[in-house]
């Protein structure tokens, strides 16, 4: 469908299964209650299922920082650290 193609060319695939998730369970909602009565079933399903997993799902352990840039930050922190106590003392 256009709708997909145009997700996947202006958003991320996670984004893009986000929408089509929703999108379908809003037109499956109107079909359910009659709000929409020209479609039987929603153009939508399944669409969201096609796109890889996001990555949370096949990587669910955080990884915001290298172990370099972990060790980096975790040195600053240690410096500013002595850095505070020094000047609390004078």
């Amino acid at each position: 469908m256009q709708i997909r193609a145009w997700l996947l060319g202006d958003t991320t695939n996670s984004m893009t299964k986000r929408v089509l998730t929703y999108v379908n369970a809003a037109v499956e909602w109107g079909i359910k209650f009659k709000i929409i009565t020209r479609l039987s079933a929603s153009p939508f399903n399944g669409m969201a299922a096609d796109l890889p997993k996001h990555n949370w799902q096949s990587d669910p352990e955080p990884n915001a920082f290298s172990p370099e840039e972990k060790a980096l930050v975790l040195e600053d922190v240690l410096k500013v650290g002595s850095f505070c106590k020094k000047a609390h003392k004078v």
